[in-house]
């Protein structure tokens, strides 16, 4: 039988700025949306690494291998880890 679900949509500016910056605010956003409640949290595509200094330099080299090193694109990767942990500790899907 369907039921209400809450979902959370997250963005962030384009601004160019640090990965791990990106991250922690990323972070925070997801975080108070689980405290509000919400039981789905969507994130924009590349939004944790998108127009960031460390994914632009990793760009320049030419290798989708060395993005994906800088950028940590895995799922044991901490920032993968850190949204993980969040999910159980809210009881919530995140769609990274």
């Amino acid at each position: 039988m369907p039921r209400p679900v809450t979902l959370s949509m997250v963005n962030v500016t384009a601004r160019l700025e640090g990965i791990d910056q990106r991250r922690r605010e990323l972070l925070a956003l997801v975080d108070r949306a689980g405290s509000a409640g919400a039981q789905i949290v969507l994130l924009p595509e590349c939004c944790d690494h998108h127009r960031t200094h460390e994914a632009l330099a990793a760009h320049a080299t030419g290798s989708a291998d060395e993005l994906h090193r800088v950028c940590g694109l895995m799922l044991s990767s901490p920032w993968m880890r850190a949204l993980a942990d969040l999910a159980v500790k809210h009881r919530m899907v995140v769609i990274p």
